[in-house]
């Protein structure tokens, strides 16, 4: 399984079995950019919603989706910066 991060499209992609789909999108996932797997949970490190000139109104955090549930959580409790 691979994930991969559209930072600008607000999307996160699965491929899986040779098919693509999208794992999570919008702005629940808060400009997705560098992805990591750890037990179960796809840690994301986010850039913030950014504007068309890449700039952000508010930072992007750490955060972890269940792979299993989808279920949210930050890992960080305040924005960090635009995260890569």
């Amino acid at each position: 399984v691979v994930y991969v991060s559209d930072t600008f499209g607000l999307k996160i992609y699965q491929l899986k079995n040779n098919k693509i789909s999208q794992f999570a999108f919008g702005e629940v996932v808060d400009g997705p950019n560098g992805l990591l797997v750890v037990n179960g949970d796809l840690y994301v490190a986010s850039w913030g919603l950014p504007q068309k000139d890449w700039s952000t109104k508010v930072p992007g955090q750490i955060f972890k989706i269940s792979i299993q549930t989808k279920e949210k959580k930050f890992v960080t409790k305040a924005p960090l910066g635009n995260l890569d």
